[in-house]
């Protein structure tokens, strides 16, 4: 099963489950369910109980969800799927790639953005296995693009982790406020990219800010950083920050923290072309 796409719009209020593709008896690939208001209680972008999901993508944009599943196989792999999460309440778990048997569920992205509302998420999982699993964290990425907002959920089996911040975000700001039992568990060498999603001239050299912060939660950040520094280019001028995961100053709770250690002017082709042009016309 191929190539499917269920798009529900403004659907009922009782709860309905969608899945993009459902294959009983093989793979489930690039299927698509798009939620875009209503009450689904599940959403699941491929699924099968008996061959590999792959490249499947579950979205949800408007109303209430109970759980979101990018793919799901119970007796093979969950591979390259996708939860995309840009409005509406999800009231369950988060699940890139979900599997019932020791298999692997690796290279899954879960994209929250915009107007997501997670903070009632209690599993916000990369991979999940039912049984003893395989590898069910390389590859797996947890992208919060141009999103805040808190979250209780129990977060792990992530590799990389990619914070898109919002334009005019300043120093002192927490880009992922972990609340009430959660807890955040980075895994061995997670891989931290930082960028922006529009202007960070608000942005300072020196300053510093939260990328993930359990100040209150029951839970800590535990595991740790492949890498010190994250660099990202807008507008021809590139950011360097560096990382650190530290225990706040007498209270208990850990912060993932990035500050603004470098700001470079690149000079791109098209403006070498241009100063080039204006001096030729001055000749």
């Amino acid at each position: 099963v191929t190539n499917n796409t269920v798009d529900v719009i403004n659907g009922p209020d009782r709860k309905i489950t969608v899945i993009g593709g459902y294959n009983g008896a093989g793979n489930s690939e690039n299927n698509t369910a798009i939620v875009r208001n209503g009450g689904a209680s599940t959403i699941i972008g491929g699924m099968s109980p008996s061959g590999n999901a792959t490249g499947n993508t579950a979205r949800f944009s408007g109303g209430f969800a109970s759980s979101v599943t990018g793919g799901a196989a119970q007796s093979g792999n969950a591979t390259g799927n996708i939860v995309h999460l840009s409005g509406g309440i999800v009231l369950g778990s988060v699940v890139g790639g979900y599997i019932d048997s020791a298999s692997n569920a690796t290279g899954n992205t879960v994209i929250v953005s915009d107007a997501a509302d997670i903070k009632h998420v209690p599993l916000l999982y990369g991979g999940y296995a039912n049984q003893d699993p395989g590898d069910i964290r390389t590859g797996n990425t947890l992208h919060l693009d141009n999103w805040t907002g808190g979250v209780g959920a129990v977060i792990k089996n992530f590799e990389h982790y990619r914070f898109t911040l919002p334009a005019g975000v300043r120093g002192g700001q927490n880009i992922l406020p972990v609340i009430g039992s959660g807890s955040m568990d980075l895994g061995a060498n997670a891989r931290i990219s930082v960028d922006f999603s529009g202007s960070p001239c608000a942005f300072k050299v020196g300053e510093e800010i939260n990328l993930i912060n359990t100040r209150s939660a029951s839970g800590v950040i535990t595991g740790t950083l492949a890498n010190t520094t994250a660099a990202s280019t807008v507008d021809g001028t590139t950011y360097t920050f560096r990382l650190a995961l530290t225990d706040a100053r007498d209270s208990g709770y850990r912060l993932l923290t990035a500050t603004l250690i470098g700001q470079k002017r690149q000079s791109s082709v098209a403006q070498k072309r241009k100063r080039a042009s204006v001096m030729r016309k001055r000749d």
